[in-house]
């Protein structure tokens, strides 16, 4: 688990290098800044009823609170296609403290995120900013069997941390700018350490930004922009990944092994603009510990097929931000065979729910890549590693690192 995420540490911050190297032009200096965010707010359940009969339900909290630095830019040049496209984004790096609500449980919460921050072009709208984040994070405490931890939450030391914020703007000038927003943040270790329901929080923010040098010169007008061109560009790509789980529900048991899912990928799609993709194709994945249960087991109805039963095929769409050599992916998946599901299920809870059916027929996965060459140029091979969360709905599956390839057609 720890090997995934300091994979996607390593990847998110290549990211920033890329962004704060490559795209430096002759004609405009970017805008630096840095900023402090205050947020407060409240933890939500994520499991309401007793996990055993000596084991009460998600554990007392008071208020959480958090403290967060950002450090970024503002790119105003002109000759990127995709700085342009999403309308001269904020791109940085936020370092957060964080603390949960009961540190006795859940401890403190250190997260360090790259992030990208996007806002509408005219209007009432461009008072509102939408940032987008994901990183890893530290807790100082984490479920421990040895000591009757009620901690279901963070299973591991280290985990994937996730942040959505909607701002809107309070006032800005040429020096800073002031603004509040509602958050939404997210951590857990993607299923690779048990127990693992992760925290779910939404909280109040109130932030600024500092600019470091005074080239905030109304850059986001409308008429300092270039056109941009309309474009298509069709493609292929084929993707091999190898994730990582721990097998058991969110609550566990703990201590299970931990053993690979491999998968491979077949897509094809478009790209406007050279900035937004979209795709689609189908997907194949082998679990070992699937496998491995279904021999040890001599599981009914699975045993005649080990192989193919411990295997799942899915179709999927989903889009892609470009940035350059970096992009932020998400993906929506329908399981069109996925046998063994049913039998994982039935000893922890009832297959008639909603949830189970939620589950057993939709698959999910968010996470980042980073490309050999710059997307923006539209090349005609290019491969990219990535890392990124599987889920079974909104429920982590297991975590991912991937390597692809992208071929354009057209």
């Amino acid at each position: 688990m720890m090997k995934n995420i300091y994979l996607l540490f390593i990847i998110l911050l290549s990211d920033l290098n890329f962004c704060f190297s490559h795209d430096s032009i002759q004609h405009s200096k970017p805008t630096f800044f840095i900023g402090p965010e205050f947020m407060a707010g409240e933890l939500v359940p994520d499991y309401a009823e007793k996990i055993t009969p000596t084991l009460e339900a998600f554990p007392p909290h008071d208020l959480e609170k958090s403290f967060s630095i950002c450090i970024g830019k503002i790119d105003s040049s002109q000759n990127k296609e995709w700085i342009r496209y999403y309308n001269y984004p904020s791109i940085g790096i936020m370092f957060s403290y964080i603390r949960p609500g009961n540190d006795s449980i859940f401890g403190q919460e250190f997260s360090i995120m790259p992030y990208f921050e996007l806002n509408p072009s005219t209007g009432f709208l461009s008072h509102f900013h939408l940032k987008i984040g994901l990183g890893c994070s530290y807790f100082t405490r984490c479920y421990n069997k040895n000591d009757d931890s009620i901690n279901l939450a963070i299973g591991s030391r280290f985990n994937w941390s996730f942040q959505s914020d909607l701002y809107y703007n309070i006032y800005e000038n040429r020096k800073f700018m002031i603004m509040a927003g509602i958050v939404y943040m997210h951590s857990s270790n993607g299923h690779t350490q048990l127990p693992n329901f992760g925290l779910n929080s939404f909280l109040l923010s109130i932030s600024s930004k500092f600019f470091l040098n005074s080239n905030q010169d109304n850059f986001r007008k409308t008429e300092t922009k270039s056109p941009l061109k309309k474009t298509r560009n069709y493609f292929l790509e084929e993707r091999n990944g190898l994730g990582i789980q721990e097998y058991g529900p969110a609550k566990g048991p703990a201590g299970t092994p931990k053993k690979p899912v491999y998968s491979f990928s077949v897509a094809g799609g478009v790209i406007y603009g050279k900035c937004f993709k979209l795709l689609t194709g189908f997907t194949y994945r082998f679990y070992r510990e699937q496998y491995d249960h279904i021999i040890n087991n001599n599981t009914p109805g699975l045993i005649d097929h080990p192989a193919l039963n411990a295997s799942n095929l899915l179709y999927y769409a989903g889009f892609e931000l470009l940035f350059g050599y970096i992009s932020t992916d998400f993906e929506l998946g329908v399981n069109l065979y996925k046998p063994f599901f049913k039998s994982f299920y039935l000893p922890y809870a009832s297959v008639t729910t909603t949830t189970y059916k939620l589950k057993s027929f939709f698959t999910t996965r968010l996470g980042a890549k980073l490309y050999l060459f710059d997307t923006n140029k539209i090349p005609k091979n290019n491969i990219y590693i990535g890392a990124n969360i599987d889920a079974n709905y909104t429920q982590a599956d297991f975590s991912e690192i991937s390597i692809g390839y992208v071929r354009m057609i057209k």
